[in-house]
C-alpha cells in the first residue's frame, strides 16, 4: 500500500516523539496537521547494518500483519508506506491500560480486550507482546486498541503452522489473564484463576527476567 505521505510532507507537520530511535530500534512518532494525526514507525535512525539486517525486515513483516488485519476490530488502520524505512498507521486516542481507570471503563476494556484478541486469532495472527500494558490503549468509550505488531506473526494452515498457532495463541491469552488478575480479579473465571496462579509461579522462577530488564535499560525500551 502506498500513500501521498513522504519525507517532505512529514517535515511540514507537527511531530511528537513517542519512542526515540536508536542504533537498535526504530523511532515511533505522532505527526499531526489539519487533516488529523497518524503514527509513523521509522527505522532510518538505526545503525545501517542493523537497519539492513533487522529493521527493514521487521518493518515489512509488520506491514504484512496490518494487511492481514485490515478491518479487524481493535487494530489501528494502516495509512500507508512512506518509503523503504517508514510506514504510517492511524493514531488512536486513548489511555494505557492501568489501575487508575474508572472501574466500569476498566472492566469493559478488559472484556473487550479478550474479544479483540479472539479477532486476531480468527485471522491466524498472534501478537506475542500482550503482557506489556503499553500495547493496549483504552478509548474513551471503553473499547481497546492493540498496538505495536513488531513481534506479531501470521501462521499458516500447514502442520507446523497449526502446531505453533495452538501454542503461541496461549501466550496472547495469558496476557489477557494477566491484566484481569492485576486490575480486575473479579472478572476471572475458574480456568483463568488457575492460569493466573501458574503464570505467577513461572514468572517468579524465570531466570532471564532481570536480564531482560537490563537490556531494556541499555537500549532505551521501557
Amino acid at each position: 500500500m502506498t500513500t501521498d505521505l513522504d519525507r517532505q510532507r512529514l517535515a511540514t507537520l507537527d511531530k511528537r516523539v513517542l519512542r526515540g530511535g536508536s542504533a537498535f530500534e526504530a523511532e515511533v512518532a505522532v505527526y499531526s496537521g489539519a487533516e488529523g494525526g497518524f503514527v509513523v514507525k521509522d527505522c532510518s535512525p538505526m545503525h545501517p547494518l542493523m537497519r539492513a539486517l533487522f529493521g527493514r525486515r521487521v518493518k515489512n513483516r509488520e506491514i504484512a500483519i496490518y494487511a492481514r488485519l485490515e478491518g479487524a476490530a481493535g487494530v489501528p488502520d494502516f495509512v500507508g508506506v512512506i518509503d523503504g524505512d517508514a510506514f504510517a498507521i492511524e493514531y488512536v486516542e486513548g489511555q494505557t491500560l492501568a489501575r487508575h481507570l474508572d472501574r466500569p471503563l476498566l472492566d469493559g476494556a478488559l472484556a473487550n480486550l479478550a474479544t479483540v484478541v479472539d479477532g486476531l486469532h480468527a485471522r491466524r495472527v498472534v501478537h506475542l507482546d500482550l503482557k506489556q500494558k503499553r500495547n493496549v490503549l483504552v478509548r474513551p468509550d471503553g473499547s481497546v486498541a492493540i498496538i505495536d505488531f513488531e513481534s506479531a506473526l501470521h501462521l499458516g494452515e500447514g502442520i507446523l503452522g497449526r502446531a505453533l498457532f495452538a501454542f503461541l495463541k496461549k501466550r496472547d491469552r495469558a496476557g489477557v489473564v494477566k491484566f484481569k488478575s492485576k486490575y480486575a480479579p473479579h472478572l476471572l473465571d475458574a480456568g483463568e484463576e488457575k492460569s493466573a496462579r501458574r503464570e505467577r509461579v513461572l514468572g517468579a522462577l524465570w531466570p532471564f527476567k532481570r536480564l531482560g530488564r537490563l537490556f531494556r535499560g541499555l537500549f532505551g525500551r521501557k
